[in-house]
């Protein structure tokens, strides 16, 4: 839409998707140092204690992107180890810091403000339909895909694989792909496999379009692109019925719906798809609708309304920050664990 963005980033320029615009690497914290900008988005919560200053001496009007992360929105009760318990002390009172809040869903929205008292706007993903798109679906037995690394639990992979595992001892048919960013670390499975790892956004586009079900089984997830990318590829959807799953996509006519964790509801709404070719059309049919109204032609107009009206609160915003650069600091410690 003819604004200049670049991203700036510790990392180094990814491969397994094509970024249309500078990359600028940094061995510095990021946010420390920011070249001349109006706008600058964050999206973790390290970046949040040294953007204050450096958002100052650039001019920009800073944004803290909170999508969600293991955290942002961790749980202290279940916090690993002394590590992980300081980082997610740390991501949550990052929130309570003085920066407009843009997170991608109400039910996201929602938990930012039980953990902040701050209300957050929302402005939710979208899909790139020119990517993401219907094309030819496989022969043989019916394609269940799934997307993601095993090695989160969260994502729910393995509850996936032990669904399939139940149909496949029903004598159900059916080839299961896998897409995932980490290499295979399941093993074998009682039934046929077809991995791909890190594949370009095109080549997920195909495998989405190639597939008859895509299943996603996240017990959390702050919007969950997913399955909206999969209906935009005309491809019938097995999902949780996640909140924010839920803002976008009716359970039950849009998707075929199950508790997270709930393996026995899962299995039983794979067997009905992978039994009835009729459903699995009707919802591709409505999933492409779903998507439809999610294109980035729609979301990014929403996107650029957000950040023009808070580039309006410019001023404000810069006081905030520096009230907050003129409190007095608070000397604490982090308890380092053994490891």
């Amino acid at each position: 839409h003819g604004h200049s963005v670049r991203i700036l980033a510790n990392d180094s320029r990814p491969d397994w998707i094509e970024v249309k615009v500078p990359w600028q690497g940094s061995p510095q914290p990021l946010g420390s140092a920011l070249p001349k900008c109006d706008l600058v988005v964050f999206s973790f919560y390290e970046p949040a204690y040294f953007v204050p200053r450096a958002a100052l001496e650039a001019g920009a009007v800073p944004i803290y992107f909170a999508q969600g992360d293991e955290y942002v929105f961790g749980d202290l009760e279940a916090a690993k180890d002394e590590k992980s318990r300081n980082c997610i002390l740390a991501a949550q009172a990052s929130l309570r810091l003085p920066y407009p809040l843009l997170t991608v869903s109400k039910a996201a929205a929602d938990r930012i403000k039980k953990l902040s008292g701050r209300e957050a706007s929302v402005v939710p993903n979208g899909i790139d339909t020119t990517v993401f798109k219907p094309g030819p679906k496989e022969n043989g037995p019916p394609r269940v895909l799934s997307v993601g690394s095993e090695g989160a639990r969260f994502k729910g992979i393995v509850d996936i694989c032990g669904a399939l595992i139940k149909l496949h001892q029903e004598c159900v048919q059916f080839q299961f792909v896998r897409a995932s960013p980490l290499s295979d670390m399941i093993g074998d499975l009682p039934y046929p496999v077809e991995f791909h790892q890190e594949p370009s956004q095109v080549e997920l586009a195909s495998l989405y379009a190639g597939a008859d079900v895509f299943v996603g089984a996240s017990y959390s997830e702050s919007f969950y692109l997913l399955p909206l990318e999969a209906m935009a590829c005309g491809t019938a959807v097995v999902c949780s019925d996640l909140p924010a799953v839920c803002e976008y996509a009716e359970p039950d006519k849009d998707f075929l719906a199950f508790p997270p964790g709930d393996v026995p509801a899962l299995t039983r709404q794979l067997r009905r798809a992978l039994r009835y070719p009729k459903l699995r059309e009707r919802l591709a049919d409505r999933g492409l609708k779903v998507a439809a109204r999610m294109s980035w032609d729609r979301i990014i107009p929403r996107l650029e309304a957000y950040f023009e009206g808070q580039l309006s609160r410019k001023g404000e915003i810069h006081r905030a920050l520096r009230r907050e650069l003129n409190k007095p600091s608070v000397p604490w410690k982090i308890k380092q664990s053994q490891d």
